[in-house]
């Protein structure tokens, strides 16, 4: 079982990486990527949480000191992958790309977590008054940036712009733009995770919809899995259902990635 994303207490997570490994072992995890949430330029904040720039800036080399040392400090299961998982921004790209240069990671994440300088994900009440379908318009043109970018080495949580859907509906079906982007994803080469971070968040589903998975399925697009934990109790969460419903649908094998470079694992 792989899990591709994980955050720590160096983040917005809760626990250590040695806490987070011996959960791992514990669930029967075989590969275990962290992917703390890279340091955001300065006024890419979000109004109370406590993974802004300065609080991961402080803690960025720690982090990165920690997990480095863990990987060298163990010897069976699960394997531990030094990664993170950028927050992309269009207008700071050069900026992203010169600062996660200065570090040897296994795989950078991308993900989509800001509207402008608003970050949509945290908290729902401020969705109020706010055109939904606009936002929605405005996440999949950030997406398709995003994916033409080159930072990264896979997709995160691709539809999580409907993580208060339940709330705040979309007027329109914007499925058709996540299927558009799936096929820009394919032409990219580039896999994509099936999160199940969603099912702990309001919305209640995978990221992405299964329908969007079946889709990505039919177009081949590569596979990683992850469960997004933000505390160890997550760890694997619900990574078993995922790789049944994956072999149901055809899927052979997951990736997971060292060294920037992809590896294929058979699925069991």
């Amino acid at each position: 079982m792989i899990d591709h994303h994980l955050h720590t207490h160096f983040g917005d997570g809760q626990d250590s990486p040695k806490e987070m490994a011996l959960t791992a072992k514990k669930a029967g995890v075989d590969v275990m990527g962290f992917s703390e949430h890279f340091p955001r330029p300065t006024g890419y904040d979000y109004p109370t949480e406590g993974y802004n720039h300065s609080d991961l800036a402080s803690k960025w080399f720690d982090y990165a000191s920690e997990v480095n040392r863990l990987k060298g400090d163990l010897d069976e299961p699960p394997k531990v992958l030094f990664g993170a998982e950028i927050d992309y921004l269009p207008d700071e790209e050069k900026t992203l790309q010169a600062e996660l240069s200065a570090f040897n990671f296994d795989f950078i994440i991308g993900s989509v977590h800001m509207i402008g300088k608003w970050g949509f994900d945290y908290n729902q009440g401020e969705w109020d008054g706010r055109d939904v379908d606009k936002l929605y318009d405005a996440y999949w043109e950030t997406m398709f940036k995003m994916v033409g970018s080159g930072l990264f080495d896979f997709v995160g949580h691709l539809d999580v712009i409907k993580v208060f859907k339940n709330s705040y509906p979309p007027t329109r079906d914007h499925t058709d733009d996540a299927k558009d982007l799936l096929r820009e994803i394919q032409k990219k080469g580039l896999p994509i995770e099936i999160n199940t971070g969603g099912l702990r968040k309001p919305c209640k589903e995978l990221f992405p919809s299964l329908e969007l998975i079946k889709e990505a399925v039919a177009l081949k697009i590569p596979i990683v899995t992850s469960s997004d934990a933000h505390r160890k109790e997550d760890v694997g969460f619900y990574l078993p259902e995922v790789a049944t419903t994956l072999k149901d649908l055809g899927v052979k094998e997951v990736v997971y990635f060292e060294g920037r470079r992809p590896t294929n694992i058979e699925l069991v």
